[in-house]
């Protein structure tokens, strides 16, 4: 394999003993080639890959079967090329894939297991602008002259990479890539950023130094250059004037004039590049690195950090002792100096000294090669027009931060609007975060349904404070101690409290935290407001029954287990009563109120299967009715190992736990532990606050759009429905929705106790009493008792009260023969 002996020999290695690679155009083309990292890159835009192709010629016999043509981008993957056979030819039209996307590729042509040419690919998409029919029109309306040239600029050979010349203007990029940086919010990104510039500039003086030193040496050689080609002049003409009296051929000392004339323009020329590069380069660019001050760059940083630090300290020990409207002018104040110092740097890189330093590159491109387009002088000059753009746009933008009134016009400048999709909610930002005794800023991101802490927010943001959390089925709560503070409550009870610096900001993660866990908009689309592709999509244990995994028909929901189950399984669960299932079908049914619709979402078969754990193998599919009756009556209804958990007290307190934070998967806990929901000690141990009345108090949603999830499961699992009777006292005390959802329960579960006498069903073994909760049975019979009825302002669904009312008789105690 031979190397092309030239400055390009880095970018393209050829076999010229076995194939011969061109390059052509229907215009012609001219190579291009940028250096990207110290390796040299042919350059492939958008014109050249809608109009570039090469031709590769298989120099000796036919290797079609033998030839292969491979594009691979940076990671090794193999890319898409076009490779077509020119009929009657022995020649190959190869072109770049119109998909092909930007960044680095290599192209490799094999012939058999030889590798016989390698090319080193950049691709660039360049975006078109307004400008682009004003510069295309500038640049076709001067035809170049095509030549062929080697890739090295040398005459062209067979065997060689031949290329066909014509300009095209590659500082186009300079006018249609002028970008506008935006200002987001203190972070990781932002601070990269930041890091980014201050290196580069450090970095850019530097080299603009390098290229000032040899800027300068070109000068100097291009003066004595020309210096020297003056003095072969001179003695050309010496020669000339010597041998002009003498009898020689006119021809020869027109020979000698025609070298001494040359030399001397040549000496004229190369004075002239000199001066140019002295005018129109070294000058220019001494100017511009006197605008980089690495001094104050350095003191601007330093002051910025500290204002950061200083602002930081500030709302830390004032987070919670002021309200938003205190710490705002101080936010503001922040932000103007952040954005100054943002520009600032910006400034160095794209501002108006650069941009002069750009035109004047252009004009000493074309001094130094007259054949050059005008158009790059026009492009230089659309660049430095853009700038007053550029300030006014920044200008408005600082003025509108400085006019921000309150921190959701804040937030609003930040486009920090929060993501509405339930699916794939993402957020991130500052808060402070409760741990080690102390509040600390962590950059908080939330990507699905995984929430992550980061304590080198300043940096990259890579190191975990702690680990991450799933919200899948954790309690997102406002704190009630906090004035912008919330708490993530998982269900292994580990807790994470935050806070926010502004109650807007504190709003838009609580949205998009509830997002996360299922929290979900009653007002979607039909599709999505269908019960059965809201429990599947809720838990994906969800698509399998939660007693037999069997995946057919799985469309049948227990309401108070929260879990669904299959055709075959809810037979069963009908079977075992309504007090212990309650079995609705996902397809026939309604759910019509947005309590039922809401408990859809916190339907999960695996978290159920964790509550309710049997020591037995599991169902199969194929279980018999039998089998599937044993497992479901052990699993469901026979729960006394399931009370042993803890002791009643210890179980009430875990419900007022779980009503207080508003947790449907601690419901579900305490439940299948088997606390009592109608046990009379919460009207006394709450100054007669029913534990209804507690339950009511905490709803989801807004106080515009209340949903009584909590009570809405409590009742479905037997908690008692107060009375209800419409009064001035209880509309001063509640809200109408509160009034509304009491009144509809209360008709719906409103049953009055019967009492039926033994005397007229005497086969009877159940009667129903209705006594105090705390008064004793007067009675000469010992019977089993099942609960107890309370007091008259209570009223149970049917099921309960069923079973709290029942008294099983027993046979009197033998009379003593002696009394």
């Amino acid at each position: 394999m031979g190397n092309i002996k030239s400055s390009l020999q880095e970018c393209v290695e050829l076999d010229d003993s076995v194939v011969s690679l061109a390059a052509e155009t229907p215009y012609g083309y001219k190579q291009k080639f940028i250096l990207v990292g110290r390796r040299l890159y042919l350059l492939l835009d958008g014109w050249t890959i809608e109009h570039g192709k090469y031709i590769i010629t298989l120099k000796t016999g036919t290797y079609e079967s033998n030839l292969e043509c491979k594009l691979f981008d940076s990671k090794g993957m193999e890319t898409p090329v076009s490779l077509e056979e020119i009929k009657g030819s022995g020649s190959y039209l190869l072109s770049p894939h119109p998909n092909l996307r930007e960044g680095r590729y290599t192209f490799l042509m094999n012939y058999g297991e030889k590798c016989v040419c390698r090319i080193n690919v950049y691709c660039e998409r360049l975006k078109k602008n307004d400008n682009d029919e004003q510069l295309a029109a500038a640049i076709d309306s001067e035809p170049v002259e095509d030549k062929k040239v080697l890739a090295n600029g040398s005459a062209g050979t067979e065997g060689g990479l031949l290329v066909h010349s014509v300009t095209f203007p590659d500082s186009k990029r300079l006018v249609s890539n002028d970008p506008f940086p935006s200002f987001i919010q203190d972070g990781p990104q932002f601070r990269t950023q930041l890091a980014t510039w201050e290196s580069t500039l450090f970095v850019l003086r530097s080299y603009l130094k390098t290229l000032y030193k040899r800027s300068a040496k070109l000068k100097e050689l291009l003066y004595l250059t020309s210096k020297a080609f003056s003095g072969v002049s001179d003695a050309f003409s010496d020669i000339h004037d010597l041998l002009k009296d003498h009898p020689l051929s006119s021809s020869y000392m027109d020979i000698i004039l025609a070298s001494s004339t040359l030399c001397i323009s040549q000496s004229r020329r190369l004075s002239y590049k000199a001066s140019i590069t002295h005018e129109e380069l070294l000058r220019p660019l001494q100017e511009y690195l006197n605008t980089i001050d690495l001094k104050t760059i350095t003191n601007n940083k330093k002051l910025y950090h500290d204002q950061a630090k200083e602002y930081y300290s500030y709302v830390g020990k004032h987070l919670s002792q002021r309200t938003d409207s205190a710490l705002l002018p101080k936010r503001v104040q922040f932000e103007l100096q952040r954005y100054d110092y943002f520009y600032s740097l910006l400034n160095y890189i794209m501002g108006s000294h650069s941009r002069d330093f750009a035109v004047m590159l252009a004009k000493f491109q074309m001094y130094i090669d007259p054949i050059k387009k005008p158009t790059i002088i026009q492009l230089a000059r659309l660049y430095r027009a853009n700038y007053p753009k550029f300030i006014k746009l920044t200008t408005e933008e600082r003025e509108r931060l400085s006019n921000v009134n309150n921190y959701s016009d804040l937030n609003d400048f930040y486009h920090l609007s929060t993501d509405n999709t339930s699916s794939t909610p993402l957020k991130e930002g500052l808060l402070w975060s409760y741990r080690n005794n102390g509040w600390h800023k962590q950059w908080v991101v939330l990507q699905g349904s995984q929430l992550s802490e980061y304590s080198d927010w300043k940096t990259e943001a890579k190191v975990r404070s702690r680990p991450s959390v799933s919200l899948t089925f954790a309690c997102v709560k406002r704190s009630a101690k906090k004035p912008n503070g919330f708490d993530i409550i998982t269900t292994n009870s580990e807790a994470r409290s935050f806070q926010a610096e502004s109650e807007d900001e504190m709003k838009q993660w609580l949205q998009v935290l509830q997002s996360a866990v299922g929290v979900m908009n009653i007002e979607d689309s039909d599709e999505t407001r269908d019960p059965l592709t809201i429990v599947r999509n809720t838990d994906p244990s969800n698509s399998t029954c939660c007693d037999c995994h069997s995946d057919k028909l799985v469309e049948w929901i227990s309401l108070n287990l929260l879990c669904v189950v299959c055709i075959n399984c809810s037979g069963v669960h009908r079977s075992l009563g309504a007090h212990v299932s309650k079995i609705r079908s996902l397809t026939l049914d309604s759910f019509n109120t947005r309590e039922s619709m809401d408990l859809l979402k916190y339907v999960s078969n695996y978290y159920v299967n964790s509550l309710y754990e049997v020591d037995k193998p599991p169902l199969e599919p194929t279980a018999t009715t039998a089998e599937r009756t044993a497992y479901i009556t052990e699993k469901y209804a026979d729960r006394d190992q399931k009370r042993l958990g803890g002791s009643p007290s210890r179980l009430r307190v875990s419900l007022i736990k779980a009503i207080h934070l508003e947790s449907i998967y601690l419901l579900q806990k305490c439940v299948a532990e088997g606390v009592l929901l109608s046990d009379s000690y919460w009207a006394q141990a709450y100054d007669d606050e029913s534990l209804f009345q507690y339950s009511l108090k905490h709803y989801e949603g807004t106080k515009e759009h209340q949903i009584f999830t909590v009570t809405e499961f409590l009742v479905l699992n037997g908690m008692p429905v107060d009375d209800f009777t419409e009064s001035p006292d209880l509309a001063s005390k509640w809200s109408p929705a509160q009034l509304e959802y009491w009144k509809s329960k209360y008709q719906s579960h409103h049953c009055k106790n019967v009492q039926v006498s033994p005397q007229k069903i005497p086969e009877a073994v159940y009667s129903y009493i209705a006594r105090s909760p705390t008064s004793p049975v007067v009675n000469s019979y010992k019977r089993w008792s099942i609960g107890s009825s309370p007091g008259s302002n209570y009223h149970f669904s049917p099921p309960i009260i069923g079973k709290r009312h029942l008294k099983f008789p027993k046979k009197p105690k033998k009379i003593n023969q002696d009394e």
